[in-house]
């Protein structure tokens, strides 16, 4: 999390980013706000963006009829469109075998906890705490 205080005392969200050619890039968002831990939780929110959460296969949309798929896509539906149920099978134990985030985040910590200082582990656990707050600790991570 890159919060950064101006010196006037407004929270910032900042990211700064190498591009290919050398350049730097420096995102800024204000959060309009003085409290640190308002400003935490919304940089908690800006991270737990809606693409990063996993949707129920009844709420997704159906494609449209004049919508060319992807191969990708083609090559995914095919054997399933062949057989439908071994698919729907082999989905059920992927589902319940498939760690939870906070299992992963545990594992994650675990591994970096070697290569990070203290005070950076205490901080990376607070602020993936945080993420999965914001997410719900029983979203499951998808295999692709």
């Amino acid at each position: 999390m890159n919060l950064w205080l101006s010196p006037h005392g407004i929270w910032y969200y900042r990211k700064v980013t190498t591009l290919p050619c050398g350049r730097r890039k420096e995102i800024q968002k204000s959060f309009h706000s003085r409290d640190k831990l308002v400003a935490r939780s919304k940089v908690a929110q800006l991270l737990a963006c809606a693409r990063s959460r996993v949707k129920p296969e009844s709420v997704q949309p159906e494609p449209q009829p004049n919508f060319l798929p992807e191969p990708q896509w083609l090559q995914q539906q095919t054997p399933s469109a062949a057989n439908p149920a071994p698919k729907a099978v082999s989905e059920t134990p992927s589902a319940i075998s498939s760690p939870a985030l906070s299992e992963l985040s545990e594992r994650y910590l675990k591994e970096k906890a070697l290569s990070w200082a203290p005070k950076e582990l205490s901080n990376q656990k607070n602020y993936i705490g945080y993420f999965i707050k914001a997410l719900g600790c029983v979203l499951k991570v998808m295999k692709i």
